[in-house]
């Protein structure tokens, strides 16, 4: 009996991924034929052995032999790189979170780990933060998000992906993306200040409102803002900036050239370099126009018995413009020393005292108008020392019985209209408005 040692080394090379497959689950058969001296086939016998052992010794009938086969029992060979596409982005503004998405997969089913870069310049990217896919033979989505933008970020930036499988990479082609301004919704800019109020003409009025960035939980200070006020059609725009609390606040003294009525009111970030426009929902407040932007004006201008350099003087100020809230005393006066002329108001609101030299003026709201003239035999000095006490004898106290004479006209409920000038020597007549019998006409002749 011949006995033969047989010595197998199984070499698998690189095969397709359908091969490369795990080994413990399978069996293999190798037939084995001994040939005797006559050239016949002698036992010719099959073997069969189970990949999961490294080492296999056996017989084959009378011909006994031992055969070893070295081998791996698991191939798991990467001939393909993993797929990585269809990278997206959404959200931009620097004060929320911009997302970023990609799709990875691996044909041999390979764990995968993909990173994810950013770069201020496409070229030099910086590793923000990596995922792991176990076994990703099937398209796996990653997301990935960064938080912690500021204002300084505002630009154009860049980002891609790399996916390994250990062995072999693929990365997608940078893409570009925007930091962009931050948003403020609009809910977050609230009026604090002047809604629902009413203002006459040349008072003033605070108006508030509050800017509030909730995504970073504080308020948006230190920011350009502006507040509208609607008049005749269009907006006018009275800028601010916000402060610590992120108020912005102005203060508004309408003229007549505002309109009397409901005015609407607006307001927001403008023109910022961190925030972007927007404005709050509207709000309104009221100016009382009418009768205070509808008035009349009494002026005396002569110089007193002909001589020039008479002295004006309104509320014992010198000569000069005075609006109703910079002099308590609502008149004017006019003197050469000797001898002095007068208008005080007696109506319902004053709109102004102006006194220059020869001319002194006295404007009152249309609506209750009436003006007292005193004729004086001293210096406007003696108006000065008197104090209002009745209405139609602004001056004069009840228990004097000398010091002044007065001119007074008084017409209850009617208005005195009429726009005429003269100097020199002149004529009052006064006649009643035939299509208003509430006014007075009056002309200078």
């Amino acid at each position: 009996m011949k006995s033969i040692r047989i010595v197998a080394i199984l070499v698998m090379l690189a095969v397709p991924f359908a091969l490369a497959q795990q080994m413990n689950s399978s069996s293999f058969k190798i037939t084995s034929d001994t040939a005797d001296s006559s050239g016949g086939i002698r036992n010719s016998s099959s073997y069969s052995m189970q990949s999961s052992l490294n080492s296999i010794s056996g017989s084959l009938n009378s011909s006994g032999f031992s055969m070893t086969a070295g081998f791996i029992s698991t191939l798991a060979l990467s001939v393909n790189a993993p797929n990585v596409l269809n990278q997206t982005v959404s959200g931009s503004n620097w004060n929320q979170p911009v997302n970023f998405t990609v799709l990875t997969r691996d044909v041999d089913n390979d764990t995968v780990t993909v990173s994810f870069y950013t770069s201020n310049d496409n070229s030099s990217f910086t590793l923000q933060s990596t995922a792991t896919c176990a076994q990703c033979f099937g398209y796996t989505k990653f997301n990935f998000s960064i938080s912690n933008y500021v204002c300084s970020d505002i630009s154009t930036k860049y980002f891609k992906f790399t996916a390994s499988d250990g062995s072999l990479n693929n990365e997608t082609g940078p893409l570009n993306f925007s930091v962009a301004k931050a948003s403020i919704p609009q809910s977050n800019i609230t009026v604090v200040e002047g809604a629902g109020q009413s203002i006459n003409t040349h008072s003033t009025i605070n108006l508030t409102f509050r800017i509030y960035d909730p995504y970073n939980g504080t308020p948006a200070a230190g920011k350009n803002a502006s507040i509208y006020v609607q008049n005749v059609g269009s907006f006018n725009k009275l800028s601010c900036i916000t402060n610590s609390t992120g108020h912005c606040r102005v203060q508004l003294t309408p003229a007549c050239d505002y309109s009397g009525g409901p005015h609407t009111l607006i307001g927001g970030v403008s023109g910022d370099s961190c925030y972007a426009d927007i404005n709050s929902t509207s709000s309104t407040f009221t100016i009382d126009a009418l009768a205070f932007c509808s008035r009349i004006s009494f002026k005396l201008a002569f110089d007193i018995n002909g001589s020039s350099g008479d002295t004006s003087r309104a509320d014992g100020k010198a000569a000069g413009f005075y609006r109703a809230d910079n002099i308590t005393k609502h008149y004017a006066c006019i003197d050469d020393g000797n001898n002095a002329f007068g208008i005080i108001r007696t109506g319902a609101q004053l709109d102004y005292v102006n006194a220059t030299t020869g001319s002194i003026i006295v404007s009152e709201t249309q609506e209750d108008n009436r003006f007292a003239i005193p004729v004086l035999g001293s210096a406007c000095s003696l108006l000065e020392t008197k104090g209002l006490s009745h209405p139609l004898q602004p001056f004069i106290s009840t228990n004097e019985g000398v010091g002044a004479v007065e001119l007074v006209l008084e017409y209850p409920g009617i208005d005195i209209v009429g726009d005429t000038e003269r100097s020199g020597s002149f004529t009052l007549v006064m006649e009643r408005n035939q299509s208003n019998d509430k006014q007075l006409i009056i002309d200078i002749l």
